[in-house]
């Protein structure tokens, strides 16, 4: 239920790791499928995909794509948000739109900033850096920022060959 899902990320399981980080949790967890924690989803898995409530469908242009491998599985990791008291069942899915090969093979940066504590009334600034190995020429096409409604503002930057240049500026609203 739309009211109910947070967000929806997924990530894909492109080898040994993965497959044996999936097999260790899942088994652990009687549940179906396994729950999160400071583990997160877990090691071996790339970050692929992403949905919140309201997003509109997302497509990548034309012959271009992320790289799923055959034969590995994917992990979809829902966050909830239940308003009311009374449990509600969630039917979610995700659709993938499949293609044999692309031309141009995209890819998400995931970052995630933890392990910080602000008390009631505070406020922070908190910085990132975040390397990102470019071997050949790309196109930044967007960036997402997730802050629960608790950020007021965001800056990205690229840093290449120690000039700055700034790709997103969200001043204070």
């Amino acid at each position: 239920r739309a009211d109910v899902v947070h967000h929806m990320q997924l990530f894909a399981a492109d080898g040994a790791l993965g497959e044996q980080t999936i097999d260790r949790r899942d088994t652990a967890d009687p549940a179906p499928g396994y729950a999160c924690d400071n583990e997160g989803v877990g090691a071996g898995l790339r970050y692929i995909g992403v949905w919140a409530g309201g997003d509109l469908v997302r497509r990548w242009p034309d012959d271009t794509g992320i790289q799923i491998k055959a034969g590995h599985r994917l992990v979809v990791q829902f966050h909830y948000h239940n308003h009311g008291s009374e449990p509600v069942a969630d039917q979610s899915a995700v659709q993938l739109e499949l293609a044999a090969s692309v031309e141009r093979a995209g890819r998400i940066a995931g970052n995630q900033i933890t392990g910080f504590e602000l008390a009631a009334g505070q406020t922070s600034t908190i910085t990132q850096t975040s390397p990102l190995a470019v071997t050949a020429p790309e196109q930044i096409r967007g960036a997402r920022l997730h802050m629960h409604g608790y950020g007021t503002s965001a800056r990205m930057q690229l840093v290449r060959d120690g000039e700055t240049t700034c790709v997103l500026d969200l001043p204070r609203g």
